[in-house]
This record gives structure tokens, C-alpha cells and sequence, in this order.
């Protein structure tokens, strides 16, 4: 399994562990696993800072607030150092069902679980760096105690036998970088350079709730938007298309810096990227005049044109989200 979906699991244990106590505590006790129960918050909110929102963490996550607020009377007396004589009928029942809820959870999430691919296994150096910077300025490097702006993703091949190209790969915003992983992998195991690039400047005014802008859960918002909200999600894609072309000029900026100005670059594009750089290309009205009529210097290629790809937009789920590949009526591709 995946680090990620590690994670997920060990809330899931605790979840379970803090709910189950009904089963196998007696009366006059000190009920010390309810420490558990505020725990399990923390590393729900840890998890998806680190990781990003997905359905299942979000499902964590809330199921971690009820298991929570139903032990915040066992919470105070353990506080207290006082004995809990008894369970209510309704504290065992609400546990009862936390329970069961999390077993549930537990089996969705190992049938649903992503695959793992190991970069080194395919002779690949995958490499994660923090970027600080925006679109005007350009991008650089950030240190240690610096917030950042954007988050590079390196495949480089192992093998000395490197292709005389880069590849530059530009994702829909129902999709992260991390969404193409297998992708780049593949690229890169057959002797590309890759780049692809996760851009949270310039994208706070995309939801009114500001905080759907959050980087961890804006992924997870514009993917349930375009599926709930579709005619919504369609008013937003000129915005969205604007900043895809800024993201690509700063990619190409990015690429030259690392591997020489006279590198051949190919752009990747999915879904909305694919709009974005199509419209640039064909100088089609709707990109702001500052944009229009500029090329970029790189060719470029559509993931739709290749039948096999079926997610348009999403990435490649079948492997990265099998939950989501399941909505699609896809199968988990090992």
C-alpha cells in the first residue's frame, strides 16, 4: 500500500480501538483510550495538509469529530480523574455505530486503495521541490522557512542513455500532479525528463467559500464542482484557462533554467490544459490580449488524442483513485 493509504489506516485502527472499548471495558473504570478520540482529529487534519483531501480523508475526518463530540463526557471525567460507571444506551449505541462505520471504511479503503509504484524500481529519480514565486516574477527555490507557491515534480531516468527532450506536463484542476504519476514514471523509465508542477498562486478567487481555495482541498472541490455544479464549472474554465497559459510560460522558464535554453521541451496537456494551449495556438477570443497571440516555444501533445487514456481531465485513476475510477464505471488497473 501506498504511504498515504497508510496513513488512512492507522486512523482507522485508532477509530476503531477508541470505539470498540464498549465491548470489552467493565463498570467502575478509568476510560484512558478516549485520548484517542481527539487524536484522531490531529491526524486527519495532518493528513490532509500533507497529502491533500481526498473522500476518504474527509470521511476520517468527520467521523473522527462525531467519535469526538459522543466521548466528550468520558473526555471530562478521565480529565477530572474520575470513574466511569457505566455507558449510556445512547453512548453505546453512537459507538456502536462509529464502529461499524470505521470496519466499513477499513474494507472500502483497502478495495480502493491506489496502486504503488516505486520510481527507483523503474530506474527513475523522482524528485519533490518546493517552489516560491509567481507568474510576473518568475519562481525559485524556497528554503526551509519559506511558504511556498508551488511544488516542482522531477522524473529523471537512472540510465546514462538520456532522450535530447523534456517533457513538461500540464494537468486539468481536477487533477494534481500526483494524478499522473504512473505517466511521468513511464516517460521518464523510457529515458525522458519530466517535469510537472502543482501552482497555488493566483487561484485564490476560484470559490467564494474561500475555504475551498485551501491548496490541500482545492483538488478535491473543483472535481466535485464539475461533477455537481457541471454549468458552474464550465463559467470558471476561461479563468482557469488564463492561468494554465501563465503556468505554462513559467514551466518553459523553469525547464531552459534546469536543462539549457536550446533543450527540446513537448508540453503533455489534459482536459482544461488542453483548451488552454489550443486556444493560444489557434488565437481563439477568450484568453486576455496580453496572452493572445503567443505561442508557446515547445510542441505539444493531447492525452485525449490516445484512445487507451478514458478519464479525460481527472488523470489516470484507474491507477491514483480507483474510488474515483469506480464513479467513471472504470476499473482499478494494477
Amino acid at each position: 500500500m501506498p504511504h498515504s493509504t497508510l496513513a488512512q489506516m492507522l486512523i482507522i485502527v485508532l477509530l476503531i480501538l477508541v470505539n470498540a472499548r464498549i465491548f470489552f471495558l467493565k463498570q467502575e473504570r478509568v476510560d484512558t483510550l478516549v485520548f484517542l478520540s481527539p487524536l484522531c482529529i490531529l491526524l486527519c487534519i495532518l493528513y490532509i495538509v500533507a497529502w491533500h483531501a481526498d473522500i476518504f480523508s474527509i470521511a476520517l475526518l468527520f467521523l473522527s469529530i462525531f467519535s469526538f463530540c459522543i466521548n466528550i463526557h468520558s473526555l471530562s471525567r478521565l480529565v477530572q480523574k474520575l470513574y466511569i460507571d457505566h455507558y449510556s444506551p445512547v453512548f453505546i449505541a453512537s459507538s456502536a455505530l462509529a464502529f461499524f462505520v470505521s470496519l466499513a471504511l477499513a474494507v472500502m479503503l483497502i478495495i480502493f486503495s491506489p496502486i504503488k509504484i516505486e520510481a527507483v524500481k523503474h530506474s527513475v529519480q523522482e524528485k519533490r521541490i518546493r517552489l516560491v514565486g509567481n507568474f510576473d516574477l518568475g519562481f525559485r527555490e524556497a528554503n526551509a522557512f519559506e511558504k511556498s507557491s508551488a511544488e516542482l515534480f522531477v522524473y529523471e531516468p537512472l540510465q546514462k542513455d538520456v532522450q535530447p527532450a523534456v517533457v513538461v506536463v500540464i494537468g486539468d484542476k481536477r487533477a494534481e500532479s500526483a494524478s499522473y504519476r504512473p505517466y511521468m514514471i513511464l516517460l521518464s523509465e523510457k529515458g525522458y525528463r519530466v517535469l510537472a508542477c502543482d501552482f497555488y498562486t493566483d487561484s485564490k478567487n476560484a470559490f467564494s467559500f474561500s475555504i475551498l481555495n485551501w491548496r490541500p482541498i482545492r483538488k478535491l472541490a473543483f472535481l466535485l464542482n464539475s461533477i455537481y455544479s457541471p454549468n458552474e464549472f464550465e463559467e470558471k474554465k476561461k479563468s482557469l484557462e488564463e492561468n494554465i497559459v501563465k503556468e505554462c510560460r513559467s514551466l518553459l522558464t523553469i525547464a531552459k533554467n534546469q536543462y539549457g535554453n536550446d533543450v527540446k521541451i513537448f508540453f503533455v496537456a489534459d482536459g482544461i490544459a488542453e483548451n488552454a494551449i489550443a486556444n493560444m495556438h489557434s488565437n481563439i477570443e477568450g484568453l486576455n490580449q496580453n496572452l493572445r497571440n503567443q505561442e508557446l516555444d515547445a510542441e505539444y501533445f493531447f492525452l485525449s488524442t490516445v484512445k487507451e487514456y478514458l478519464t479525460k481531465g481527472f488523470g489516470l485513476v484507474e491507477q491514483t483513485d480507483p474510488l474515483l475510477a469506480k464513479y467513471l464505471e472504470l476499473k482499478k488497473d494494477k
